[in-house]
């Protein structure tokens, strides 16, 4: 995978299957973003409504907080929504992918979503995720701390383009 950085967005060269595993892991992300709060597991609740304080002075800033980060969900839902919809960027065979200026920020924290709900659900710690993926026997937990380690890796590359263009700016 090559990622550029043209006009402050992202161009994305995808090689083999890089745009295939993306594509699957926004559509599991598009699909964990549209269960309800309520319908989601106790790990995932907690993750998504954040944790500020035990403090019961700070409770209605922590439900300020659990507002704000679900809405979150139903803001990046659609994002994934056009870039994933049949006319959209990601359909297709075509190995590139932009992203507008605009999009960078959204796309990586929908990148993180991915990574720390998979993160929640397992309850991965960063131990977990130094493990042998050898040394894992359950065929999900293994594809789950997979798919955080591709993740990262695109992360990665985003970010060291963004930062070549910056250097190379000053």
């Amino acid at each position: 995978m090559n990622v550029a950085v043209v006009g402050g967005g992202l161009v994305f060269s995808f090689e083999g299957a890089e745009k295939e595993l993306l594509v699957m892991a926004l559509l599991e992300t598009q699909e964990d973003y549209s269960v309800s709060y309520d319908r989601l597991p106790e790990p995932l609740q907690k993750f998504w409504a954040g944790t500020l304080s035990d403090d019961p002075a700070l409770a209605e800033a922590a439900d300020d907080l659990k507002e704000a980060r679900l809405a979150w969900r139903s803001d990046r839902a659609q994002a994934l929504e056009q870039w994933l919809n049949p006319d959209g960027p990601l359909a297709g065979p075509d190995p590139l992918f932009m992203l507008e200026a605009e999009e960078v920020d959204l796309f990586l924290a929908i990148l993180n979503d991915r990574r720390l709900t998979l993160a929640a659900y397992h309850g991965f710690g960063e131990g977990e995720m130094e493990v042998d993926l050898e040394e894992i026997s359950a065929k999900e937990v293994q594809r789950a701390v997979w798919e955080i380690h591709f993740l990262a890796l695109v992360m990665e590359h985003c970010l060291e383009a963004l930062r070549e263009d910056e250097a190379g700016d000053e």
